[in-house]
């Protein structure tokens, strides 16, 4: 049994079941009542960065979110590893990261981003730096706060995104 499949398959029964029935309207009011936690989250993982704090990163994410990096297995648990090279910067010296979301969908207490990122030094002009695509599951913990459950991202490499930008 392919367990990865069943996984994706599981997601998207949870996702069309959670779908209201009662059309796009319903559906876009739960977006609007967690896009300032979305923004507050996104805020928070940048200044995390910025200050050079895994933890502070890390407490955004579930205590058993995947983590999906490019070239590596899936991890579950113990984010907070995959963000201890912050450490090498002085609190308020770390890079910038910034997020561009393309696509999102909130239904019950799941929900999903689709976007870029970039990330540079902070001493480095905006729009340079490296470049790169996510996407992150949210779910809704027992106290309503939205907490990463599922983050997978890899790099856009410079001739793809020019090739990109002529469609």
């Amino acid at each position: 049994m392919n367990r990865g499949f069943h996984g994706v398959l599981g997601l998207a029964i949870a996702v069309a079941a959670l779908t209201p029935a009662d059309g796009p309207a319903l559906a876009q009011e739960p977006a609007r009542q967690a896009e300032p936690a979305f923004a507050a989250a996104y805020a928070a993982f940048a200044e995390g960065y910025r200050q050079a704090d895994p933890a502070a990163v890390a407490a955004l994410y579930a205590p058993d979110a995947f983590y999906l990096s490019p070239g590596s297995e899936i991890a579950q648990g113990e984010v907070a590893r995959h963000f201890a090279w912050l450490s090498s910067f002085d609190p308020g010296a770390g890079p910038v990261i910034e997020f561009e979301i393309v696509d999102r969908e909130v239904s019950g207490g799941l929900a999903y981003d689709i976007g870029y990122y970039t990330i540079r030094r902070p001493d480095a002009a905006a729009g340079s730096g490296s470049r790169g695509k996510f996407i992150v599951i949210w779910k809704q913990a027992a106290d309503g706060t939205w907490k990463i459950h599922a983050d997978g991202f890899s790099e856009v490499r410079e001739s793809a995104a020019a090739a990109g930008e002529g469609k």
